[in-house]
């Protein structure tokens, strides 16, 4: 007698059942994993675009600026809405251009952020920037030091 190996074509259709099934069950998970480590990511480079505007302005021994960039991201244009990305700029020269962060919906000051020479800002009040997925909000707050912290709501830990 001849023994087969494999599997029936029911038995390969119940284990698809059961995969389809788990899949369903782990991939809002997922999708909720993938927009938390893109808030925090986003958060990131804007933290680090501040900490780089500070060091320009200390470096240049001038006043520089982070700021929403324009469209062809050679100018800083005012509006709150910073996911188009934006730019550090000393007088009219771009030190350096961040791009836009898709999925990701970035409010900011409109005007931008200014340092001065000493690494102080010129704010008046302390600043925020909202980061937002539709599970989760990150804010990234800058003091009139300069200095900037960031805080989660809803957010899984990357």
């Amino acid at each position: 007698m001849r023994t087969q190996y494999g599997f029936t074509l029911i038995e390969t259709l119940v284990a698809l059942a059961i995969l389809a099934i788990v899949v369903s069950i782990a991939a809002p998970s997922f999708n909720r994993t993938v927009q938390s480590n893109r808030a925090a990511v986003a958060s990131n480079e804007l933290v680090g675009a501040l900490q780089i505007a500070r060091s320009e302005g200390l470096k240049r021994r001038a006043d520089v600026t982070l700021c929403r960039r324009n469209t062809q991201g050679n100018a800083c244009e005012n509006g709150t809405d910073w996911a188009a990305g934006w730019l550090l700029i000393q007088g009219s020269l771009v030190i350096q251009v961040w791009e836009s962060i898709n999925g990701i919906t970035l409010t900011g000051p409109s005007a931008g952020i200014t340092f001065r020479s000493n690494g102080l800002t010129t704010l008046t009040a302390n600043q925020t920037f909202t980061l937002s997925t539709p599970s989760c909000t990150r804010t990234v707050s800058l003091n009139l030091t300069g200095s900037a912290s960031v805080n989660q709501n809803g957010c899984q830990q990357p």
